[in-house]
């Protein structure tokens, strides 16, 4: 993990760095902490309050291996490719607890969240509704033009990966709509 000061984007420079155990995936930045896929099977939670000298506030630990990661409030979400989508607690960041799951039909690459929906790429895109967030309940699915890999969201829009992209409306969470697209 490498925290630059962009305050001059002209002139950015180091301000800090934490080093994980393995190969870092993905990066999510939620108040002061930054959670980092690391060492494939592990979310490092490191308090990034004092960016010059960042330090570990704890670690997770899955069976599968950890390809992307969504942060609210309280929760993480993971995808978690053989093991789908993981939701653990980190509300004590020393102690993160998988509080619960959902095995989707295919191996989920990524992971995004819009209020109470969670939106898992495996192949498709499944939607799941995590107001009880030890319970995820699926709501809906999109299989896209091709393998979909990775979901980013945006208001109620959801961007997905699929050899190109393909652009859904989602304010109904339970009826995602093709509004366009781009091929690579």
């Amino acid at each position: 993990l490498q925290i630059a000061d962009i305050s001059d984007p002209a002139h950015s420079t180091g301000a800090g760095s934490y080093t994980t155990l393995g190969d870092s995936r993905d990066i999510v930045i939620s108040e002061d902490r930054a959670y980092v896929t690391g060492g494939l099977r592990d979310l490092w939670l490191v308090d990034v309050s004092a960016p010059v000298q960042p330090t570990q506030a704890g670690v997770f630990s899955s069976s599968g291996s950890i390809q992307d990661v969504a942060a609210v409030g309280e929760f993480a979400y993971l995808a978690a490719e053989t093991e789908g989508l993981l939701v653990v607690d980190v509300s004590d960041s020393a102690h993160p607890t998988r509080i619960g799951a959902h095995d989707t039909p295919g191996l989920a690459y990524g992971v995004g969240v819009a209020g109470t929906h969670v939106y898992v790429a495996d192949g498709q895109l499944q939607v799941l509704d995590a107001a009880d967030p030890a319970a995820p309940t699926p709501v809906a699915s999109y299989e896209g033009s091709a393998r979909v890999e990775d979901v980013l969201i945006v208001g109620d829009a959801a961007y997905l990966t699929d050899g190109g992209l393909d652009i859904l409306d989602i304010s109904d969470p339970a009826r995602p709509v093709s509004v366009g697209g781009y091929a690579t």
